[in-house]
């Protein structure tokens, strides 16, 4: 019986703590950007201007990066057109030596 390996994901609870932190992060200040925008809450006078508001929704955006390139390299692994498919190499192997 085989170790399932680390790099399989197998649902996304499988992620680190602290991506799915930063994650949550990014979404908070994507809603309070987007709160801000259509002046449903009173900002701050910097947080008014439309730098301050482009801050939010680019910081937002910055912490969405980490958790999608985890998700998507988590995920590559199991694609089997890039060659990368390591349940079918061990099958051959395993196939050449059972006929010898």
């Amino acid at each position: 019986m085989e170790k399932p390996s680390n790099r399989e994901m197998k649902s996304l609870s499988d992620m680190p703590k602290p991506i799915i932190i930063i994650e949550i992060i990014g979404i908070i200040l994507l809603v309070v950007a987007y709160l801000y925008i259509n002046q449903y809450m009173t900002s701050p006078q910097w947080l008014g201007t439309y730098t301050g508001q482009l801050t939010l929704v680019v910081l937002g955006v910055i912490c969405m990066i980490p958790p999608a390139i985890h998700i998507v390299w988590r995920a590559i692994y199991r694609l089997t057109f890039l060659g990368i498919d390591h349940k079918v190499a061990k099958s051959k192997k395993t196939k050449k030596n059972n006929e010898e």
